[in-house]
Protein backbone atom coordinates (compact mmCIF):
# COMPACT_ATOMS: atom_id res chain seq x y z
CA UNK A 1 0.00 0.00 0.00
CA UNK A 2 1.36 3.38 -1.00
CA UNK A 3 1.28 5.88 1.85
CA UNK A 4 0.74 9.56 1.13
CA UNK A 5 3.47 11.59 2.83
CA UNK A 6 2.73 14.11 5.55
CA UNK A 7 4.29 17.40 4.49
CA UNK A 8 6.07 19.51 7.06
CA UNK A 9 7.73 22.89 6.52
CA UNK A 10 10.57 23.36 8.98
CA UNK A 11 13.13 26.12 9.38
CA UNK A 12 16.64 25.90 10.81
CA UNK A 13 16.08 29.30 12.43
CA UNK A 14 13.73 27.57 14.93
CA UNK A 15 11.62 30.72 15.27
CA UNK A 16 8.43 30.13 17.34
CA UNK A 17 5.27 29.57 15.33
CA UNK A 18 2.22 27.31 15.35
CA UNK A 19 3.49 23.79 15.96
CA UNK A 20 2.93 21.22 13.24
CA UNK A 21 1.65 17.77 14.28
CA UNK A 22 2.14 14.22 12.99
CA UNK A 23 -0.30 11.53 14.16
CA UNK A 24 0.70 7.87 14.59
CA UNK A 25 -1.23 4.84 15.82
CA UNK A 26 0.37 2.68 18.50
CA UNK A 27 1.75 -0.49 16.94
CA UNK A 28 1.80 0.83 13.37
CA UNK A 29 4.68 -0.36 11.23
CA UNK A 30 5.94 1.92 8.49
CA UNK A 31 2.50 3.45 7.94
CA UNK A 32 3.64 7.08 8.13
CA UNK A 33 5.98 8.94 5.79
CA UNK A 34 7.14 12.46 6.56
CA UNK A 35 8.14 14.77 3.73
CA UNK A 36 10.05 17.56 5.44
CA UNK A 37 10.83 20.70 3.46
CA UNK A 38 13.81 22.36 5.13
CA UNK A 39 14.45 26.10 5.05
CA UNK A 40 17.17 28.34 6.41
CA UNK A 41 15.59 31.66 7.51
CA UNK A 42 12.98 31.32 4.81
CA UNK A 43 15.34 30.23 2.04
CA UNK A 44 15.62 26.64 0.81
CA UNK A 45 18.35 24.99 2.86
CA UNK A 46 21.40 23.41 1.22
CA UNK A 47 21.56 19.86 2.63
CA UNK A 48 24.59 18.76 0.63
CA UNK A 49 27.40 17.36 2.78
CA UNK A 50 25.21 16.62 5.81
CA UNK A 51 23.31 13.53 6.95
CA UNK A 52 19.74 13.99 8.23
CA UNK A 53 18.43 12.25 11.37
CA UNK A 54 14.88 12.08 12.68
CA UNK A 55 14.98 12.76 16.41
CA UNK A 56 12.22 12.60 19.03
CA UNK A 57 11.55 12.12 22.73
CA UNK A 58 8.86 9.55 23.56
CA UNK A 59 6.06 10.73 25.90
CA UNK A 60 7.89 9.19 28.90
CA UNK A 61 11.29 10.51 27.88
CA UNK A 62 13.10 7.77 25.94
CA UNK A 63 15.18 9.08 23.04
CA UNK A 64 14.73 7.91 19.46
CA UNK A 65 17.22 8.91 16.76
CA UNK A 66 17.11 7.39 13.29
CA UNK A 67 19.13 8.08 10.17
CA UNK A 68 17.11 9.26 7.17
CA UNK A 69 17.85 7.42 3.96
CA UNK A 70 16.36 9.90 1.48
CA UNK A 71 17.25 13.55 0.97
CA UNK A 72 17.10 15.57 -2.23
CA UNK A 73 17.51 19.29 -2.60
CA UNK A 74 15.99 20.76 0.55
CA UNK A 75 13.54 17.85 1.10
CA UNK A 76 14.02 14.98 3.55
CA UNK A 77 11.71 11.99 3.12
CA UNK A 78 11.49 9.79 6.20
CA UNK A 79 9.49 6.60 6.76
CA UNK A 80 8.72 6.49 10.48
CA UNK A 81 10.05 3.28 12.04
CA UNK A 82 7.91 1.07 14.36
CA UNK A 83 10.00 2.05 17.41
CA UNK A 84 8.41 5.52 17.23
CA UNK A 85 4.87 4.19 17.81
CA UNK A 86 5.35 2.04 20.91
CA UNK A 87 4.05 4.39 23.58
CA UNK A 88 0.68 6.19 23.64
CA UNK A 89 0.86 9.90 24.31
CA UNK A 90 2.16 13.19 22.94
CA UNK A 91 5.76 13.86 22.06
CA UNK A 92 6.18 17.62 21.92
CA UNK A 93 9.84 17.52 20.91
CA UNK A 94 10.56 16.05 17.49
CA UNK A 95 12.81 17.55 14.84
CA UNK A 96 15.34 16.79 12.14
CA UNK A 97 19.03 17.08 12.96
CA UNK A 98 21.78 17.33 10.38
CA UNK A 99 25.14 15.74 11.12
CA UNK A 100 28.59 16.46 9.72
CA UNK A 101 31.05 13.60 9.26
CA UNK A 102 30.90 9.83 9.37
CA UNK A 103 29.02 7.83 12.00
CA UNK A 104 31.91 7.53 14.45
CA UNK A 105 32.88 11.20 14.24
CA UNK A 106 29.49 12.79 13.47
CA UNK A 107 28.64 16.07 15.18
CA UNK A 108 25.39 18.03 15.04
CA UNK A 109 25.55 20.73 12.38
CA UNK A 110 22.02 22.12 12.61
CA UNK A 111 18.48 21.27 13.75
CA UNK A 112 15.03 22.33 12.63
CA UNK A 113 12.25 23.82 14.69
CA UNK A 114 10.31 21.21 16.66
CA UNK A 115 7.05 19.55 15.69
CA UNK A 116 4.76 17.28 17.70
CA UNK A 117 4.22 13.53 17.42
CA UNK A 118 0.91 12.21 18.78
CA UNK A 119 0.71 8.42 19.28
CA UNK A 120 -2.95 7.39 19.39
CA UNK A 121 -4.22 4.29 21.25
CA UNK A 122 -4.71 1.01 19.43
CA UNK A 123 -8.04 -0.73 20.06
CA UNK A 124 -6.31 -4.12 20.02
CA UNK A 125 -3.86 -3.29 22.83
CA UNK A 126 -4.17 -1.97 26.35
CA UNK A 127 -2.13 1.14 25.53
CA UNK A 128 0.48 0.42 28.18
CA UNK A 129 3.46 -0.02 25.87
CA UNK A 130 6.73 1.43 27.11
CA UNK A 131 9.12 2.83 24.51
CA UNK A 132 12.79 1.98 24.71
CA UNK A 133 15.60 4.26 23.60
CA UNK A 134 16.78 3.67 20.05
CA UNK A 135 19.59 5.20 17.98
CA UNK A 136 20.54 3.96 14.53
CA UNK A 137 23.99 5.53 14.98
CA UNK A 138 24.68 3.14 17.85
CA UNK A 139 23.77 0.21 15.64
CA UNK A 140 26.04 1.58 12.91
CA UNK A 141 28.87 2.01 15.44
CA UNK A 142 28.44 -1.55 16.66
CA UNK A 143 28.52 -2.80 13.07
CA UNK A 144 31.63 -0.70 12.41
CA UNK A 145 33.32 -2.19 15.48
CA UNK A 146 32.38 -5.72 14.39
CA UNK A 147 33.60 -5.18 10.81
CA UNK A 148 36.83 -3.57 12.04
CA UNK A 149 37.44 -6.49 14.40
CA UNK A 150 36.96 -9.01 11.59
CA UNK A 151 39.25 -7.03 9.28
CA UNK A 152 41.94 -6.85 11.96
CA UNK A 153 41.58 -10.58 12.64
CA UNK A 154 41.99 -11.33 8.93
CA UNK A 155 45.08 -9.09 8.76
CA UNK A 156 46.52 -10.73 11.87
CA UNK A 157 45.92 -14.22 10.46
CA UNK A 158 47.60 -13.20 7.20
CA UNK A 159 50.61 -11.85 9.07
CA UNK A 160 50.82 -15.08 11.08
CA UNK A 161 50.65 -17.13 7.88
CA UNK A 162 53.38 -15.00 6.30
CA UNK A 163 55.56 -15.33 9.40
CA UNK A 164 55.07 -19.12 9.46
CA UNK A 165 55.95 -19.32 5.76
CA UNK A 166 59.12 -17.29 6.31
CA UNK A 167 60.05 -19.43 9.32
CA UNK A 168 59.50 -22.62 7.30
CA UNK A 169 61.66 -21.26 4.46
CA UNK A 170 64.42 -20.33 6.93
CA UNK A 171 64.23 -23.82 8.45
CA UNK A 172 64.52 -25.40 5.00
CA UNK A 173 67.61 -23.27 4.25
CA UNK A 174 69.19 -24.19 7.58
CA UNK A 175 68.51 -27.90 7.00
CA UNK A 176 70.02 -27.67 3.51
CA UNK A 177 73.11 -25.96 4.90
CA UNK A 178 73.45 -28.61 7.61
CA UNK A 179 73.21 -31.39 5.01
CA UNK A 180 75.86 -29.66 2.89
CA UNK A 181 78.23 -29.35 5.87
CA UNK A 182 77.70 -33.01 6.73
CA UNK A 183 78.52 -34.03 3.16
CA UNK A 184 81.58 -31.75 3.17
CA UNK A 185 82.85 -33.45 6.32
CA UNK A 186 82.57 -36.77 4.51
CA UNK A 187 84.67 -35.43 1.61
CA UNK A 188 81.96 -34.02 -0.75
CA UNK A 189 82.44 -30.24 -1.00
CA UNK A 190 80.07 -29.58 -3.91
CA UNK A 191 76.85 -29.13 -1.90
CA UNK A 192 78.54 -26.88 0.66
CA UNK A 193 80.00 -24.66 -2.04
CA UNK A 194 76.62 -24.57 -3.79
CA UNK A 195 74.85 -23.52 -0.59
CA UNK A 196 77.41 -20.77 0.00
CA UNK A 197 77.03 -19.47 -3.54
CA UNK A 198 73.24 -19.40 -3.12
CA UNK A 199 73.59 -17.11 -0.12
CA UNK A 200 75.62 -14.77 -2.33
CA UNK A 201 73.06 -14.94 -5.13
CA UNK A 202 75.58 -16.51 -7.54
CA UNK A 203 75.03 -19.60 -9.63
CA UNK A 204 77.69 -22.28 -9.91
CA UNK A 205 78.01 -21.51 -13.65
CA UNK A 206 78.71 -17.84 -12.89
CA UNK A 207 81.27 -18.88 -10.25
CA UNK A 208 83.04 -21.25 -12.65
CA UNK A 209 83.18 -18.57 -15.35
CA UNK A 210 84.58 -16.01 -12.90
CA UNK A 211 87.15 -18.54 -11.67
CA UNK A 212 88.32 -19.31 -15.21
CA UNK A 213 88.66 -15.60 -15.98
CA UNK A 214 90.62 -14.94 -12.80
CA UNK A 215 92.85 -18.03 -12.95
CA UNK A 216 96.36 -17.52 -14.45
CA UNK A 217 97.00 -19.11 -17.84
CA UNK A 218 98.32 -22.64 -17.50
Amino acid sequence: MDVQPIKLYLDLSKEPEEQQVVFLRQGEKRATVIEAHIYDHGEEADLSGVTPYFTMRHPKGALLEDKCAQASGNVVTYEVIPQAAQEVGTCSVAYFAFMDGETIEATTHATTQAFAIVILPNAQTDGDGIAEAYASRIEEMLKWCHDTFLANEAERDQKVDDAVAKADAATDRANAAADAVEEALSGELGPLIGTYLNTLGITEEEFDLAWEEAAPDA
